[in-house]
């Protein structure tokens, strides 16, 4: 299908790019019982980036979606804010105000539709709840509030049900102060862990983040904000953050009346700790090629490692410097270092009957790991294989 638009900022792993809602149909029948592989692919002749799919839901005809799970309700002065997870496959709730009343032989209960047709957020994308507050209820009178799941099909055959609560004049009048302190506990490799000391008479709180990107003289700026989740504890795992990378977190606190200003926020670059160990088993061995004499290197693997930095030297007290001894990083454990292949040169390869001394080190976005070296002696020029 044609994209709406398109733009570079994808790079930046969906925290800035352009995203869109697309729906397939296909063939029920071509689900089986069992295992099933769906496949998503591009033409190469007319791929110009790459595609980053984030949420996949699979719908059968006629689906009626399910009834909401644990409906909240939160009393405040004269409202009611309700609220329950997102359910796959409805695109609408409706809310009902459940009142007792009773007399002296019966007791029944007198049903107001207070909220018709209330979006919520698709399930699989953004936050995973949807709210809607009831400005209708009286201070003193018990309540409990029934939510419905719609989509084009109809209706869900029951409801989710909150606890039966009562709006009071006692409670606030305002959203909660944003009086929170916000630290971060715990940083590493794809996790952020953030405490926030409680707000006067908060309900939940909501945890924003924000990507940001340096502009490359010693400052950042935003690139996009987003809800990452919200939560009634006074502490969030984002477990999403990419190594490396600056982040922003705030939080805001919500109460019946409102939600209020956001908190102080903190930066946080999520880091995984350095390689501990040198790569291990690090040898070299000569070997002919076709381009003259080669070194090959090989190593083991280290835990945490997402790659490998070579220096090389050919003085025996000589210091493997940047960027004069740098001579190459890669992914893999081994390396063949061919020295100079260039077809013009009088000597190719590298000097059989020369020393030379290579440095291996591992890394990854938290840092460096100890140095390994390896010796290589000259070897006469009969004896290179």
């Amino acid at each position: 299908f044609a994209p709406a638009y398109s733009d570079t900022s994808s790079i930046h792993f969906s925290d800035h790019g352009p995203f869109c809602d697309q729906r397939i149909n296909f063939p029920a029948e071509l689900l089986q019982a069992g295992k099933n592989t769906i496949s998503l692919t591009m033409g190469s002749e007319k791929m110009v980036s790459f595609l980053m799919v984030d949420y996949l839901r699979l719908e059968l005809p006629g689906h009626i979606p399910p009834a909401p799970t644990e409906v909240t309700a939160y009393p405040g002065n004269k409202r009611v804010l309700v609220r329950w997870p997102a359910v796959p496959g409805a695109t609408s709730y409706r809310v009902i105000r459940m009142e007792k009343v009773s007399d002296a032989k019966t007791t029944t209960y007198e049903l107001t539709t207070v909220g018709k047709n209330i979006l919520g957020p698709v399930c699989g994308s953004g936050t995973g709840a949807a709210t809607f507050t009831d400005t209708t209820a009286a201070n003193g009178t018990p309540y409990y509030y029934v939510v419905y799941s719609l989509n084009s099909v109809g209706q869900s055959t029951e409801p989710g049900r909150s606890a039966t609560i009562t709006p009071a004049a006692h409670l606030s009048t305002k959203a909660p102060t944003a009086s929170m302190k916000l630290t971060v506990t715990h940083s590493g490799h794809y996790e952020v862990a953030l405490s926030w000391t409680a707000a006067l008479e908060a309900n939940y709180y909501s945890v924003w983040r924000t990507t940001l990107h340096t502009d490359g003289v010693g400052g950042t700026y935003p690139l996009r904000t987003i809800l990452m989740d919200t939560t009634a504890a006074t502490k969030y795992t984002d477990n999403s953050p990419t190594d490396g990378r600056i982040y922003s977190y705030h939080i805001e606190a919500t109460n019946a009346a409102g939600t209020g200003s956001p908190s102080a926020s903190v930066t946080v670059i999520p880091l995984p700790a350095p390689p501990a160990a040198a790569p291990a088993s690090l040898t070299g061995a000569w070997k002919k090629t076709r381009n003259g004499t080669a070194i090959t290197l090989n190593w083991a693997a280290v835990p945490r490692a997402t790659g490998y930095v070579i220096y090389q030297t050919t003085k025996p007290d000589g210091a493997f410097a940047w960027p004069e001894n740098f001579l190459t990083a890669l992914v893999e454990t081994t390396y063949t270092d061919q020295g100079n292949t260039d077809k013009g040169a009088k000597v190719k390869g590298l000097n059989a009957s020369g020393d030379y001394f290579y440095q291996v080190t591992a890394v990854n976005a938290g840092g460096i790991s100890p140095p390994v070296m390896v010796h290589i002696t000259p070897q006469p020029a009969a004896k290179v294989k």
